[in-house]
């Protein structure tokens, strides 16, 4: 009867693993029509900037600049033509950001977590609460909210494309973007998550904590705590990538938020204020990436050649 109930329970979790994944297939499929129509906008954009700067050979009539050029200040000077070029280049980035971020979490939280416990099968003994577990981590980030907040957020970025001649207008929305995000991270991940778990579920502190972690204890419990120092095998899980969106976002939502109330007040030069919100939101871009490309490209060889395997194999055998 025990072999038959570990059957049923197999069954069980390659059937919700597959649904899941199929759910998650088809969100990401909304996100790919939304960033493409964003595409090509962001394209034909382009092509009109170039356009515009006469950079193209094209016969220009009075009715292209005045459907076409008329966003920008023409002539475009190279100035403020590298201006514009900086704005393509941080959409590209943010767009990458975003859809890249936002997929490996849904990735990393409802499937790799079932695919890492199926690993373990033929070396350890899966146990009903194990899979249960990994059922509440799955559940945890109250999944049917963060999808609808994550395709506003998808909404809102695409709309980039539609102010790259205005600095000020890209900034604000922007700003936007990033408020939706730390939002998302702050309220939705951890207050709700902690009243559901914590105040409704009547679970310790502790346990919620476990919980929210499960999958990099779990996978640090197989293969070694010495492991667990490498920045490279930390950012392998969300819960540090989201710890540096947190600090990073929120403090570029608040120096653009103060830079656009005193952009009357203090930036009599709108060639200034533009490097300066360019420069803010470039710096955001490339913080992010810099120090979360692990998570959005893993990288695994630091980590194996620090593994000891022959430890880890003892350490497997511990409950997590």
């Amino acid at each position: 009867m025990a072999g038959e109930g570990d059957q049923k329970r197999k069954v069980f979790r390659q059937f919700a693993a597959r649904a899941t994944a199929n759910s998650h297939n088809a969100i990401k499929a909304c996100w790919i029509a939304i960033f493409a129509g964003g595409t090509a906008s962001f394209v034909f954009s382009l092509h009109d900037l170039l356009n515009c700067a006469d950079l193209l050979e094209h016969d220009r009539s009075d009715h292209f600049n005045e459907l076409h050029c008329g966003a920008y200040a023409l002539p475009i000077s190279p100035v403020q033509f590298v201006i514009y070029l900086a704005l393509y280049l941080i959409y590209a980035l943010t767009l990458f950001r975003f859809y890249v971020g936002n997929s490996r979490i849904f990735d990393e939280q409802y499937s790799e977590v079932f695919d890492f416990l199926y690993s373990l099968e033929s070396h350890e003994s899966q146990s009903g609460d194990e899979d249960e577990k990994a059922f509440e981590y799955g559940d945890a980030t109250w999944r049917r909210i963060e999808v609808f907040i994550l395709l506003i957020q998808s909404f809102v970025l695409v709309s980039l494309t539609t102010e790259m001649a205005n600095p000020a207008n890209f900034a604000t929305i922007y700003t936007c973007v990033l408020f939706i995000d730390v939002s998302w991270i702050f309220f939705i991940i951890d207050i709700i998550r902690f009243i559901r778990s914590v105040l409704w579920s009547q679970i310790g502190k502790q346990e919620y904590e476990d919980l929210s972690k499960y999958f990099s204890i779990r996978f640090f419990n197989y293969f070694g705590h010495n492991i667990e120092k490498l920045w490279e095998a930390k950012v392998l899980f969300p819960q540090t990538a989201m710890k540096v969106w947190q600090v990073n976002n929120a403090l570029t939502f608040i120096v653009l938020v103060a830079s656009l109330s005193l952009r009357t007040s203090y930036f009599a030069d709108r060639v200034l204020f533009e490097d300066l919100i360019i420069a803010v939101m470039l710096a955001n871009c490339l913080v992010d990436l810099r120090l979360t490309w692990g998570f959005y490209v893993p990288r695994f060889l630091h980590t194996y050649q620090n593994i000891d395997f022959d430890a880890a194999a003892n350490n497997s055998n511990e409950p997590p």
